[in-house]
C-alpha cells in the first residue's frame, strides 16, 4: 500500500517536533518525580530510623542499668550463699557434745565417776576418774583401753594415777573424741 502525504514538510517538522518536546517534558516530569519520591523515601527512612536508634538506645541505657542492679544482687546473694556455707560448715564440724557426755556416762555406769569434765580444741575432752577400789580401776581401764571405746575415743592418754584420803582412786584421761 501506498501511503500519501498531503501534509506541507513544515508541519511534519513541527509535528514531529511537538512530540519530541512532549515526550522530553514527560521524562523530565517523571524524572523529577521519581528523585522526588527517592529524596522522600530517603528522608522519611533516615527519620524513621534515626528515631528507632534514638528508642533502641534509651532501652540499650534501660537494660544496662537493670543489669547493673541484677549485677549487685547476684553479687549479694554470693556472698549470703558463702556465709551460709561457712555456717554450714561450722556446724557440721562441731562436736556433739551430748553425745560425747553420754559416752563418759558409760565409763560410770562401770562403778567408776567421772569429775572434772573440760573440753580441749580439736575435739580434744580432759576428764577425771575416780574409782573406789582397786577392781573396779583395772575394769575402768579395760574399758578405755578396749576396741569398743576406741568407736568414740582415740588417742587415750591416762596419767596421774594417785590414792585419795579416803583410800579411793584417782586418774586423768585426755583423748580425742569422734563419733
Amino acid at each position: 500500500m501506498i501511503e500519501v502525504n498531503l501534509l506541507p514538510p513544515q508541519n511534519i517538522l513541527s509535528q514531529k517536533e511537538k512530540q519530541l518536546r512532549r515526550y522530553l517534558l514527560v521524562m523530565v516530569f517523571g524524572g523529577g518525580a521519581v528523585m522526588v519520591l527517592a529524596l522522600f523515601l530517603i528522608f522519611s527512612g533516615h527519620g524513621f530510623f534515626t528515631v528507632r536508634a534514638g528508642i533502641l538506645s534509651r532501652q540499650r541505657a534501660d537494660l544496662e542499668t537493670k543489669v547493673k542492679n541484677e549485677t549487685e544482687i547476684v553479687r549479694v546473694l554470693q556472698a549470703v550463699n558463702d556465709k551460709l556455707t561457712g555456717v554450714k560448715i561450722i556446724r557440721d564440724g562441731q562436736t556433739d557434745f551430748a553425745a560425747m557426755l553420754t559416752r563418759l556416762t558409760e565409763i560410770e555406769n562401770l562403778g567408776a565417776k567421772v569429775r572434772g569434765v573440760s573440753f580441749g580444741s580439736g575435739d580434744v575432752v580432759e576428764f577425771s576418774v575416780s574409782v573406789p577400789t582397786q577392781a573396779v580401776l583395772k575394769t575402768a581401764f579395760d574399758n578405755l583401753t578396749q576396741k569398743t571405746a576406741h568407736q568414740y575415743f582415740s588417742d587415750i592418754i591416762i596419767s596421774g594415777l594417785q590414792e585419795n584420803d579416803d583410800r579411793s582412786l584417782s586418774f586423768s584421761v585426755t583423748a580425742k573424741y569422734h563419733e
